[in-house]
């Protein structure tokens, strides 16, 4: 047969000593446990752990403020960022309106100097066309010359539509 080692199901070979001795988390030997009055050392024991908890509680509370003012401090610091990201998210929006309006400037400005008798000789045409169906078709010229914008371009057809009808 083949002997087992111990973490395969033996027993632990304890000697009876073992049992004799005192374990670590007696406080108190058993000769002063015999000699002593019951009353006395729960009395002991009693304002011990009370005064450990109290230590404790305290503890705690101090830890739980701190918390709230970390929290409180934390919270004002989120709305904080959210309020500048809303405002830097404005500024993004009327930037980028910005440089859309400064492209259209810079590229009408190129294709009117290589473009300007053709321009003049459009508008001539928008100023003596009587219809509004004729008009309205050099609309595309106007907005494709002038670089012009989609309210801009909106703005144009409604003055052809309001100043035939």
């Amino acid at each position: 047969m083949i002997p087992r080692g111990e973490c395969e199901g033996s027993e632990n070979n304890t000697s009876p000593q073992n049992f004799l001795q005192p374990s670590a988390h007696c406080d108190i030997s058993f000769e002063q446990l015999l000699s002593t009055n019951m009353d006395n050392i729960s009395r002991e024991k009693y304002i011990e752990n009370e005064s450990q908890l109290s230590s404790s509680q305290n503890f705690l509370k101090e830890e739980l403020t701190r918390c709230r003012n970390q929290i409180k401090h934390l919270q004002n610091i989120l709305r904080e960022s959210e309020s500048n990201c809303e405002r830097l998210t404005q500024l993004s929006e009327a930037l980028k309106h910005e440089i859309r309006r400064v492209e259209r400037d810079s590229e009408r400005k190129v294709h009117l100097k290589e473009n300007t008798e053709y321009l003049k000789n459009i508008i001539i045409k928008f100023v003596s066309l009587t219809g509004e169906d004729e008009k309205l078709r050099l609309i595309p010229v106007f907005k494709t010359m002038l670089r012009l914008s989609p309210s801009e371009t909106e703005n144009l057809e409604a003055a052809v539509r309001g100043n035939l009808a």
